[in-house]
């Protein structure tokens, strides 16, 4: 997967060199999402990069930030159109995975989260919750560090962490946070979701002004966009088919499925 990102980062520096910036990342740690997939019970897949700077953190999707790059741009928009066209039979071109970017802000102590639902792009600005972690005695080894397990409940699921010390970061994948050490491994309820690091590497990248691969002009609170996306979900075929004049087929939800966040409700 780390071969995509390779492929494309020279291109999207060369879109992006001139923007402003706001941090710069000095480590970026590299993890594989598990989730439920739609509409199959199956467990869907991403790639997702957490770049950590002095005053803030970024959390994405490397393919959903490869695919919004490049249709930032009208440059940008030709070569996604030529990797399109030739990619398209076996589907290896740029496209969406997790539609969400988040972005902790450490002395403001908030964490901004631009997501997407049904087309429309949307921000909400909440408070950088630390979980209530209880520290526990197993210890195990994740990519050569020493890391040690960690308990906590966080808006309405079970979250088993393993974090290392060797790694002084108070931050994780998603919104997880606060333990005295980077968390590398993170499971929701025992797998439903589940983030597992697969590299960590040095690096200096700067944090562009303009963090989204979109204008945000629509802001929610985070409930509020909650809904709007398990309304989404459980209509999906009829909103698309008034919108889009088509005739999709509803999907039919796994028993149990929910998003990754269920106090929504």
């Amino acid at each position: 997967m780390k071969t995509i990102f390779l492929f494309f980062g020279s291109l999207l520096f060369s879109l992006f060199i001139r923007a402003q910036t706001i941090d710069t990342a000095y480590m970026e740690c590299w993890y594989k999402f598990s989730y439920i997939n739609l509409p199959l019970e199956t467990m869907g897949e991403d790639l997702m990069v957490l770049q950590i700077g002095k005053n803030c953190s970024k959390f994405y999707s490397q393919y959903t930030h490869e695919n919004d790059s490049l249709l930032a741009t009208p440059e940008g928009m030709k070569v996604w159109r030529q990797l399109f066209e030739a990619g398209f039979a076996t589907g290896n071109f740029p496209h969406s995975r997790t539609l969400s970017y988040i972005h902790k802000n450490y002395p403001e102590n908030q964490i901004t989260v631009a997501d997407q639902n049904n087309l429309s792009h949307y921000k909400f600005t909440e408070d950088l919750e630390k979980q209530n972690w209880q520290i526990q005695p197993e210890t195990k080894e994740i990519l050569g560090f020493s890391c040690q397990k960690a308990d906590c409940e966080f808006r309405g699921r079970k979250y088993e962490a393993w974090f290392t010390p060797e790694i002084p970061i108070h931050d994780g994948p998603w919104k997880l946070c606060g333990l005295p050490g980077l968390i590398l491994k993170a499971d929701a309820d025992n797998g439903k979701y589940r983030f597992e690091a697969t590299g960590i590497e040095t690096t200096n990248k700067t944090f562009p002004e303009k963090m989204y691969g979109h204008e945000l002009s629509n802001t929610v609170k985070r409930k509020d966009m909650l809904k709007l996306q398990w309304t989404f979900y459980n209509n999906s075929g009829a909103q698309m088919n008034a919108e889009f004049g088509t005739s999709m087929q509803e999907i039919q939800l796994p028993e149990g499925f929910d998003l990754i966040e269920t106090d929504y409700k």
